[in-house]
C-alpha cells in the first residue's frame, strides 16, 4: 500500500489555505536500498502567519512576507546539491537537483531562496510531465490541468539523505455567486 504525506509537526496548526486541497503525492521511496538516515524535521513555509507560500510569489522572489525568508538554513545533505523528488498523481517519480549554497562561497541558502529553487523545480516537473500521459483517471491532477498559480508550497519533507519532497496544495478559485 502506498503511503502519503501527512503533516508531522503537531505543534503547528494543520490548516490549509481556504479552498485548498493537498496534492495527493505518494511518499517518494527509492527503487534501490539506500543508506539509513534519521529524517530531519520538515521545513515549513509560513507567510503572514498562514501555512504556505504561493509558487508564483516564490518564482517572482516575492518572499518579503515569508517568515524567516532571509535566514540561512542548514539542510542535511551530502554536498552542495539537493534532490527534489516529486511523485505527481498519475506519473512516475521525478527528480531535479538544486543548489543549496548561497550567493557567496560556503554560504548557506536562505529560506526565501530555497522557496524560489523549489518553485522552479515544481514548475519544471509540471512542464516535463505535461508531455507524458497520466495514469490518473481524474483529469483534475493531470499536469496539463494544474496551473502553477494554483499551487502553494507548504513543507519540504526529507525522504532520503540528500533528497526532499515538496508538500503542495492546490487552491482552486471559487466562482463568485451569481457569476
Amino acid at each position: 500500500m502506498a503511503s502519503y504525506h501527512v503533516f508531522t509537526d503537531v505543534r503547528m496548526p494543520q490548516h490549509l489555505p481556504v479552498g485548498a486541497v493537498l496534492v495527493p503525492q505518494r511518499t517518494y521511496t527509492a527503487e534501490r536500498p539506500v543508506q539509513a538516515f534519521d529524517a530531519a524535521a520538515p521545513i515549513r513555509f509560513v507567510t503572514r502567519g498562514a501555512l504556505g507560500i504561493r509558487l508564483v510569489d516564490a518564482l517572482e522572489e516575492n518572499t518579503f512576507a515569508l517568515e524567516g525568508a532571509g535566514e540561512m538554513i542548514q539542510i542535511p545533505s551530502r554536498g552542495q546539491k539537493l534532490g527534489i523528488r516529486m511523485v505527481w498523481p498519475g506519473y512516475e517519480p521525478w527528480t531535479k537537483h538544486i543548489s543549496i549554497v548561497g550567493v557567496a562561497p560556503n554560504q548557506l541558502i536562505t529560506k526565501g531562496r530555497l522557496a524560489y529553487e523549489v518553485a522552479r523545480a515544481v514548475r519544471k516537473c509540471l512542464e516535463e510531465l505535461s508531455h507524458k500521459s497520466s495514469s490518473e483517471a481524474a483529469p483534475d491532477w493531470w499536469a496539463t490541468q494544474v496551473p502553477i498559480d494554483q499551487l502553494v508550497l507548504l513543507e519540504l519533507h526529507q525522504v532520503m539523505l540528500s533528497s526532499w519532497q515538496p508538500i503542495l496544495c492546490r487552491v482552486v478559485p471559487v466562482p463568485a455567486l451569481g457569476a
